[in-house]
């Protein structure tokens, strides 16, 4: 988790503490303000109506989600990097290459084997099925990588290294949006638990009222059916 919602989550937890010790005077809690604080914060509902293990374990797991997906984050840009770095200083890519041509980087060894490649292609069919040469040579304008956008990984083995490189990236995406959709899941469950929760919590509770003869007070306990 990063600093600022470290601090966001700490500031919350504040907030909603100060706010329960008041709100917890009345025994009858509010369903829509149980769902309201679980949308803000996953376990925040369930602190509301004094579920304190439920609240435990909502907050624990949104603590945990937000570490993960921090540091999958933090795991994918650091990968990200390192092959970019790696593509400009093995095989002299362009650092400043976009996404689309990384992906033709590993799966070729060389800006040259690519482009021939390529001109078979267009003769093919340019030349030789619409006999167009002026499409011909628009297309290789278009397509072929030279000058500063050229490479060269010189073995298979850069080039394999570079790719998997690539895939533990993607992996680290795939983790993160994992996350976050874990992170959505867990508020929605922590929603639905603060009001169901709140209405069965409603349904029964102590409360205390003076006594007529001036005696003290009386504890009475209520079940709404």
């Amino acid at each position: 988790m990063n600093k600022n919602t470290m601090l966001i989550t700490i500031i919350l937890l504040i907030s909603f503490s100060a706010c329960f010790t008041l709100l917890n005077a009345d025994q009858t809690k509010s369903v829509p303000k149980a769902m309201l604080f679980s949308a803000i914060l996953p376990g925040a509902g369930q602190l509301y109506i004094e579920n304190q293990t439920s609240a435990s374990i909502f907050l624990a797991t949104e603590a945990l989600l937000w570490f993960g997906k921090t540091r999958f984050d933090n795991e994918r840009k650091w990968t990200e990097n390192s092959y970019k770095k790696f593509a400009t200083e093995i095989a002299g890519a362009d650092p400043n290459t976009s996404g689309k041509k990384y992906n033709i980087l590993q799966g070729y060894l060389s800006s040259e084997q690519y482009n021939d490649e390529i001109i078979l292609a267009a003769r093919n069919y340019f030349l030789l099925i619409y006999n167009d040469p002026e499409a011909y040579e628009q297309y290789l304008d278009t397509h072929l990588f030279t000058g500063n956008e050229s490479w060269d990984w010189k073995t298979d083995e850069n080039r394999l290294q570079f790719k998997d490189m690539r895939i533990q990236r993607q992996k680290y995406l795939l983790y993160s949006n994992f996350t976050f959709g874990s992170l959505l899941l867990n508020r929605l469950i922590s929603i639905v638990d603060a009001a169901k929760s709140t209405k069965a919590n409603n349904k029964h509770h102590f409360y205390t009222v003076p006594d007529p003869n001036g005696k003290g007070i009386s504890l009475n306990y209520e079940y709404n059916f």
